[in-house]
């Protein structure tokens, strides 16, 4: 483990020149393998209801194409949860950040996982910057226990639980979501909310409370990047839209609709 962690050190000497013609080389390597995509996602299938879309993935390369390429490059840890959709944003940062990248996840779609990652280096290799991604695919207590010895930049997306068992990390309220209702009229679509967020493994905090000052405040002191109001009352709307802060906000709509784009973590 100390060997995977140190190999994520980097030097001026080692930052890679890329240019334009990576992502047109990927989306190539994507598209030609399209098929193994999809039958790992079959494999991934017997433990995730999750379809990954070969062309929602070259939709995520194009909204990088007009992106710059920086030349400082660090070396950063990032603990996730594994979105096939997000691991290929955190491979394209990489690249525009010049940042040598170590991917933590806990064995959630592994196949297409193994799959993405395999065709992005095969391209990094064309750079000879292969060694740029590492990935560790399973996240235990002594893992934990080797990030907190040593001293890279550590990231963590969503997680809160692992998030607060790390020392130093930074983290990054990626599909964290906060549920309120009001009205049993709509506790069908609070329980299809549940069900989502638990298949695909994202955080949800249904908050059970008649004051919406208290659930205001709750939001406002949380680290969730989302907030559901499931409500008939113009009032209780009103004062979300107005009161809530720093907190994307969705009431009676789909909160899943834009899952994928350009997701900027800072990294």
């Amino acid at each position: 483990m100390e060997h995977i962690l140190e190999e994520t050190q980097i030097s001026e000497a080692n930052l890679k020149k890329y240019d334009d013609k990576i992502f047109d080389k990927l989306k190539q390597k994507i598209n030609r393998n399209s098929n193994l995509i999809k039958k790992a996602n079959e494999v991934d299938a017997r433990f995730s209801e999750n379809e990954i879309d070969p062309n929602m993935l070259i939709s995520i390369i194009n909204n990088y194409k007009r992106c710059d390429f920086q030349k400082e490059g660090k070396n950063i840890i990032v603990f996730y949860n594994g979105s096939p959709y997000l691991t290929l944003n955190l491979l394209l940062q990489s690249v525009l950040k010049n940042d040598k990248l170590l991917l933590v996840y806990d064995e959630y779609m592994q196949g297409v996982n193994e799959v993405l990652i395999s065709i992005f280096k095969s391209v990094l290799r064309e750079y000879n910057a292969e060694e740029m991604i590492g990935t560790i695919s399973k996240i235990t207590s002594q893992l934990i226990k080797d990030v907190n010895q040593v001293d890279t930049d550590v990231l963590v997306l969503g997680d809160t639980s692992i998030y607060q068992s790390l020392k130093n990390a930074r983290f990054f309220p990626y599909n964290n979501f906060i549920l309120y209702s009001d009205n049993e009229r709509f506790d069908s679509l609070k329980e299809a909310i549940y069900m989502y967020t638990t298949q695909y493994e994202y955080e949800l905090e249904v908050i059970y409370e008649d004051d919406l000052s208290i659930v205001i405040d709750e939001v406002n002191r949380s680290e969730a990047d989302k907030f559901i109001l499931l409500s008939d009352n113009e009032e209780s709307k009103d004062r979300v839209k107005n009161e809530i802060k720093n907190t994307k906000i969705y009431i009676n709509e789909n909160p899943f609709k834009d899952d994928t784009g350009i997701i900027d973590f800072c990294l």
